[in-house]
């Protein structure tokens, strides 16, 4: 009954599109829709959520872009989400223990999320080269898992909306990253692949902190380096001349020596 009922829903919405629209499953400002444990495929048409969605357990696939408008509220559950295109959100979005993939498809090559949004999972991947786009100065948090994933030769590229200016992702140690190109972005919580970048296939640009071995200023340390002592100059001559004194004192220990045993 609950996919019918949904199911139901998007047709009419679709059947009701003004000249020009592009297909949408809308949640209009007074209505309130539970999709249960609907399997709903949208076919690269946008859901927008402007009164109250409850996303239960429901796969919700082949959305373009997913928008939670101001005065709307999406209390996502369990559900499993699929955008290849935006996820914006200047309404509420209560991520509970759902899973949010940004996926190739829908000819999208670039996704972007809004604002300072909160995930449980975050998923973006591709085999194209698509670029994720986050806002300046905004803080995207994931709560559970976060995945980051490019393909060889087609990296999944992390950038700002305002370059020069630092995005930030908050996310826990419960990671996987690979074959990303990132750039302007920090990492508030837990250090984003904490080690050298070719151990992920990945590329470091410009303005990253907290990524890989760059630490909180964007300086590079690589715990795994060893130190090589510099001695001022002044030092140097000290050590020389402790060297020659060592060594004169041994020359003269041995020549003491011989001459004990020549005696004898």
């Amino acid at each position: 009954m609950r996919t019918s009922r949904v199911i139901w829903i998007f047709l009419l919405v679709a059947s009701h599109q003004l000249p020009g629209t592009a297909a949408q499953l809308q949640i209009g400002g007074g209505s309130s829709v539970d999709f249960g444990d609907a399997v709903v495929h949208l076919g690269c048409s946008d859901l927008q959520v402007n009164g109250t969605a409850s996303g239960g357990t429901a796969q919700i696939h082949a959305v373009d872009n997913a928008t939670i408008a101001a005065g709307g509220t999406f209390n996502a559950g369990g559900a499993q989400i699929d955008t290849a295109g935006n996820f914006e959100s200047t309404g509420t979005f209560n991520p509970g223990a759902s899973t949010v993939s940004m996926i190739d498809g829908c000819g999208r090559t670039q996704s972007h999320v809004s604002g300072a949004t909160s995930f449980h999972n975050l998923s973006v991947t591709t085999s194209t080269g698509k670029q994720l786009m986050l806002d300046a100065a905004k803080t995207v948090t994931v709560a559970g898992q976060l995945q980051l994933r490019g393909a060889s030769g087609n990296l999944l590229k992390i950038r700002s909306t305002t370059a020069g200016t630092p995005s930030m992702i908050s996310a826990t140690t419960l990671q996987d990253i690979h074959f990303v190109d990132v750039a302007d972005n920090r990492a508030t919580g837990a250090v984003i692949a904490p080690g050298k970048a070719s151990v992920f296939e990945s590329v470091p640009g410009a303005n990253i902190f907290r990524w890989f071995y760059f630490d909180e200023n964007g300086v590079y340390s690589d715990p795994t380096t060893k130190l090589v002592p510099v001695f001022s100059e002044w030092t140097l001559v000290l050590l020389g001349l402790m060297l020659a004194c060592v060594g004169m004192r041994y020359a003269s220990s041995k020549k003491k020596s011989n001459s004990v045993d020549n005696s004898n």
